[in-house]
């Protein structure tokens, strides 16, 4: 009865959808008749004729007039829209007639012409890689277009307050600054100038008039330099605050780069950017500083950001202003407060040149000696800022270095060290110098050194260790033949009781006698993994200060083969992504937090980088201290020749490396910058468009 059941329902439903069939076929019948009858009427006869004669009507096949006669990529098509471009420039430039007096308008049409000259001078003949930079990623007219129309799209348009500080302020320099920042492809700006000048510069406050973003504000006496700052504040109703100085000059794209950071970083709070050195408007650029990421203890040792940086308003109000205190270095001192409130993720650092700091006679650029207080001052800012962080410690000038900071810390502990010395080789004779100069230059009394011999069986060698043995600051740790590098270190450090441990490459001798005080005193914090100092040739060459990881094959050694380093930076302690295991200290603690060295690598220089990257990635700081120095006894690469056998496996280890890491090798090294060359084992500037 079931299935009767059920076949009787699908018979049912089958002579319905016959139904629907045959309604279907009954409506497409008509639709067909429909279509007959529309064709046979004269609109339609009229209306394919009309069709038929397209040419007629579309000469040009379908494309438009302008594709027909300026072709996509031809040579036409590339000059109709470069005076496109022109066209809109021009109109765009005859709008800046509405914004100021005649003089300053007329001066900035004499200006505009300059420097076309000059971008043309350069475009045909560059005269080193920074001119060649320049050509790659300096404005032109069609960048300046493009960014104009970007700025509208984007999706956050917070007002900029560009803060300046008036005093005496030559009107020639201050047209050339008003120049660059009305010439801004962001527009939502505000410029707020206070002047502290016994009298009222009339022709500034003139050239301002006509804006009304501008705003121009008489203090009536000079305040300092903070004070007259702070009266500029006081203006300020954007978003964000810029500080600038006022001789100083921006790019065209400046405030657009910026607010672009912004957008993508709604976060951020206190930005930074890079910056070259100028005469002139007109006149070459210079001295690229090509700068690294929010680096605190390169910070502290030298206001490496200077003067053009960008504080969120909630920032500023929070940081309260300018101290008087620290006149001549109020912006290096606002910029470690801001450091502090602010915090690393959301402080921002722009690789692209949009700030010209300019040279003359006044400037402590162009003259070291202009502003003698103001290194006075920025002992006092960076004093302060380690008192408020609880460091405790002692800020001098450094008397070779006029502009950066030496920072004695603290050292209230006695820790113990042990120094660490392999000797895969029957050979003494070096080892037994090596560990002569250490037992006669070193100042800091609690250590040990501690030999780790991989095989030897040679007789001298084991009559030294016999010998040497009998100091109770020595040990000899043996083990077998064919023990790599880091299995040694491994095995080692698990049996020593120091808290910190030195990898000391027997070729190398302390120069410093307090070389230990001054990579303890670091290697303490307890934000830092490893502390590495600095190593030179025989000679007075670097031999490592610092690594880089991601140029070369994979890192290369900071600043090698050189007598000085980029921007002294080889002079003063700095943040760095990756040590050298040579003259290494290392905290124990540490050390077993990351598992230790990896044993699967067997190449020193791999490891190297392998275990900085452990301990970056527990959390950990790795420091360089120039204070800290090392000299070769005899000239030796050993640990970096590889063996023709072993080259295999030397780039699988490489390659290997690279997987493991892909995170950090996937991005520049933060302590470096993009616009460097990655493909060469220098710092040279990459001369191609750079992406960031």
């Amino acid at each position: 009865n079931v299935l009767e059941k059920e076949v009787e329902n699908l018979s049912e439903e089958n002579r319905l959808l016959n139904l629907e069939l045959e309604d279907a076929r009954g409506k497409l019948v008509n639709y067909a008749n429909e279509l007959r009858f529309v064709g046979n009427t004269w609109g339609w006869k009229l209306l394919l004729k009309i069709k038929s004669m397209k040419r007629i009507f579309n000469p040009f096949n379908g494309l438009s007039p302008v594709e027909r006669l300026y072709p996509t990529g031809s040579k036409r098509r590339e000059k109709y829209e470069r005076n496109k471009i022109v066209k809109k420039f021009n109109k765009w430039k005859s709008s800046l007639k509405k914004l100021t007096d005649k003089t300053t308008y007329n001066y900035w049409l004499e200006l505009e012409k300059r420097l076309v000259a000059r971008r043309k001078e350069i475009e045909e003949n560059p005269k080193d890689a920074f001119e060649l930079w320049i050509k790659s990623n300096g404005m032109t007219l069609e960048k300046i277009q493009y960014q104009m129309e970007k700025a509208k799209k984007f999706e956050y348009n917070p007002k900029i307050s560009i803060i300046i500080p008036l005093y005496n302020t030559p009107v020639d320099l201050f047209r050339e600054l008003l120049f660059t920042v009305e010439c801004q492809t962001y527009s939502n700006w505000e410029l707020c100038l206070a002047d502290g000048s016994s009298e009222e510069l009339t022709e500034i406050k003139k050239m301002c008039s006509k804006d009304s973003r501008i705003k121009y504000k008489f203090i009536g006496e000079n305040k300092g330099i903070s004070g007259n700052t702070n009266e500029a504040l006081k203006l300020a109703t954007g978003d964000y605050i810029a500080l600038l100085d006022h001789d100083d000059l921006l790019t065209f794209n400046a405030l657009f780069e910026i607010v672009k950071c912004i957008n993508i970083n709604r976060d951020v709070e206190f930005i930074y950017t890079d910056e070259d050195k100028i005469e002139s408007i007109d006149s070459p650029r210079f001295d690229p500083d090509f700068k690294p990421d929010y680096s605190p203890d390169t910070l502290i040792s030298g206001n490496y950001i200077t003067h053009f940086s960008i504080f969120k308003k909630e920032l500023m109000d929070k940081l309260g202003g300018f101290r008087s205190e620290c006149d001549g270095a109020q912006d290096f001192d606002i910029i470690l407060r801001a450091t502090e409130l602010a915090g690393y993720e959301k402080i921002k650092h722009i690789p692209n040149i949009l700030y010209h700091w300019r040279i003359h006679e006044g400037s402590t650029a162009g003259n070291s000696d202009s502003k003698l207080y103001a290194y006075e001052s920025g002992v006092k800012a960076v004093q302060d800022h380690l008192d408020r962080l609880g460091i405790k410690a002692k800020v001098k000038i450094n008397e070779k270095y006029r502009g950066y900071y030496e920072v004695d810390y603290e050292l209230s502990e006695n820790p113990k060290v042990n120094i660490l010395i392999v000797n895969k080789k029957n050979d003494f004779g070096l080892l037994a110098k090596c560990i002569e100069y250490i037992l006669d230059n070193t100042t800091y009394s609690n250590y040990e050194i501690d030999i780790l011999d991989s095989g030897t069986e040679e007789i001298g060698t084991i009559r030294y260790y016999y010998e040497i043995s009998k100091n109770k600051n020595i040990r000899v740790f043996k083990y077998d033949d064919g023990y790599s590098y880091s299995k040694l270190i491994n095995e080692t450090v698990n049996k020593i009781d120091g808290e910190y441990f030195v990898e000391f490459d027997r070729f190398e001798r302390p120069i410093s006698r307090n070389w230990i005080e001054k990579m303890l005193e670091l290697a303490v914090r307890k934000d830092v993994g490893s502390v590495g100092g600095k190593v030179y040739y025989v000679g007075s060459n670097i031999k490592s200060a610092g690594m880089v990881y991601g140029v070369g094959d994979y890192a290369i050694y900071l600043y090698r083969n050189t007598s000085t380093g980029y921007k002294m930076r080889d002079k003063i302690i700095c943040n760095t992504s990756i040590l050298s295991g040579l003259c290494r200290m290392t905290k124990v603690k540490a050390f077993k937090e990351v598992l230790g060295m990896n044993e699967e690598i067997d190449f020193e220089l791999i490891n190297e980088v392998d275990f900085s990257f452990r301990l970056v990635d527990a959390g950990y700081k790795n420091l360089y201290t120039p204070y800290a120095e090392f000299q070769e006894i005899i000239r030796s690469d050993e640990r970096e020749i590889i063996p023709e056998e072993r080259l295999y496996d030397y780039k699988n280890q490489v390659k290997k490396l690279k997987q493991d890491w892909k995170k950090y090798f996937d991005i520049v090294d933060p302590y470096y910058n993009v616009n460097f060359n990655k493909d060469i084992n220098s710092l040279a500037i990459y001369t191609g468009e750079v992406k960031y």
